[in-house]
């Protein structure tokens, strides 16, 4: 179940409020059924606070169908509502029960920047948004999981992990059926998947009947893609309690369109707001989005592109798979030519491909031969990309092609890629005079990028002559 947003940002927000009022629910029933002298089966076992804040969504919601069907539930439901974080306020809530003031969500570094606003928006905290350490621009299970460790034996209390399905800057998936697994382990966190970027790669791997494709029929398609890791990734996407999905970037809608997706709709209910001139009777319970999303009403150009969009191009392999099937196809040509280019620059420039590429995005540095300084390689990867931005004082037209950029920092590269690319660009990065790395980042959403006559290179060819001549092109001081 889902709705509309304005955009990733928002849908993010949402699914940490979520997580926020499902988590926190069973404290204030808790003190509700103390108060009133109620004794629930459900709570009987519970230890502590602390162990009402490890349930996963399906105990609390269980918890919750108790609660509406108890004899007493005439006084319980508004002795818990009056109690819930929702309307006490996060400090109060938090002065009754302290525990929370150690609430975290876990997140990689690649993560995107709107989840310290949404701590923040939340009342969480930014310090509370916990950094787990990534390898090749994808979250570390293993060290997910060291650190669910270490905090359950600190008694520090985890509210949701955030994996990432397909990076903003290096188009990577994290390991999300890892991450899933380590719930069967106790690890009971709401588990929150960012998959504005990536979000419409699975519509390769579904069958119009909604079922997985196998790996090997995806690859067939491919040279490279999808890899078994992708693949378990795309899997591990069913086992999220909410999902971001932005169809204005590889859904290709031109309007400002994100989505909020939870698996269980009950949820919901946890942050049902009502309003009697909006919200009349008659209705189903879940048919008017706006009673459990941050926004109210919205233009309507969004939701009708989607529904446009989706009807001519129905969500699998056959339809609008096809569009990102070409597009993963040009993201392959480009990392063959890139690295073909590396051989035919090596004796004047080093050129590495940090990350192997996960969907449609690949990222590249370079460095002068001879060069051991990280800041002086930087420097040369800005020259390139600053003769591929837009300047607004010169005609667009006067650009052959554009480009992006983006900065990886040092901290988050694991030890064997820092070694990896200490030999491919030349010089030591342990003892790097700078903090991050700065990449040329290609963004290949076009699915028409190899289209050209049988006489002319790919638009993709053509990129990697243009590269090719100003890496040739004479130093300056």
């Amino acid at each position: 179940y889902g709705h509309l947003t304005s955009g990733g940002t928002l849908a993010n927000d949402e699914g940490l409020w979520l997580a926020r009022a499902v988590k926190l629910y069973p404290l204030a029933v808790a003190d509700a059924c103390a108060a009133l002298d109620i004794a629930l089966d459900p709570l009987r076992d519970a230890e502590d606070d602390l162990a009402l804040l490890a349930w996963s969504p399906a105990q609390v919601l269980s918890l919750a169908e108790t609660v509406a069907t108890h004899s007493r539930a005439g006084e319980l439901l508004p002795a818990i509502a009056e109690r819930r974080v929702e309307s006490v306020g996060l400090a109060r809530f938090a002065a009754a029960f302290p525990v929370v003031n150690e609430l975290a969500v876990l997140a990689p570094g690649t993560a995107h920047y709107s989840w310290a606003k949404a701590m923040k928006l939340l009342g969480l905290g930014s310090a509370q948004l916990i950094e787990v350490p990534s390898v090749s621009a994808r979250m570390d299970a293993g060290a997910l999981e060291e650190v669910l460790d270490r905090r359950r034996r600190a008694r520090q209390p985890v509210l949701a992990v955030i994996g990432v399905y397909g990076t903003t800057e290096f188009g990577t998936l994290d390991p999300l059926d890892e991450i899933a697994a380590l719930r069967a382990k106790g690890n009971h966190f709401w588990f929150h998947v960012d998959a504005a970027w990536g979000g419409y790669v699975p519509t390769l791997f579904r069958e119009p009947s909604g079922a997985l494709r196998p790996r090997e029929a995806v690859a067939s398609e491919f040279r490279y893609f999808p890899s078994e890791r992708v693949h378990r990734a795309t899997r591990g996407l069913a086992q999220a309690d909410s999902i971001t999905i932005d169809p204005h970037k590889l859904g290709f809608v031109p309007f400002g369109a994100g989505a909020s997706l939870v698996r269980d709709k009950r949820v919901l209910r946890f942050v049902d707001q009502r309003a009697s001139y909006v919200f009349g009777e008659g209705h189903a319970e879940f048919d008017h989005p706006g009673r459990f999303a941050l926004e109210g009403s919205k233009p309507g150009a969004a939701a009708a592109a989607c529904y446009v969009n989706h009807r001519v191009l129905p969500l699998d392999a056959q339809n609008f798979g096809r569009l990102i099937a070409r597009s993963i196809s040009a993201c392959e040509r480009l990392y063959d030519r890139l690295r073909e280019l590396a051989e035919r620059v090596a004796p004047k420039v080093r050129l590495s491909i940090p990350f192997e590429p996960d969907c449609s995005l690949v990222c590249v540095c370079f460095n002068r031969a001879g060069n051991t300084s990280l800041a002086a390689a930087n420097a040369f990867t800005r020259s390139i990309a600053d003769a591929m931005r837009v300047r607004p004082e010169q005609p667009v037209q006067l650009r052959t092609f554009f480009g992006s950029s983006t900065v990886v920092e040092l901290a988050h590269l694991g030890g064997n890629e820092r070694a990896r690319l200490s030999r491919e660009l030349g010089f030591e990065l342990e003892q790097a005079d700078d903090r991050g790395l700065f990449l040329l980042r290609h963004t290949l959403m076009n699915p028409w990028l190899l289209s050209r006559s049988a006489t002319q290179d790919t638009w993709v060819d053509e990129y990697c002559h243009f590269l090719e001549g100003m890496l040739s092109a004479p130093a300056t001081a």
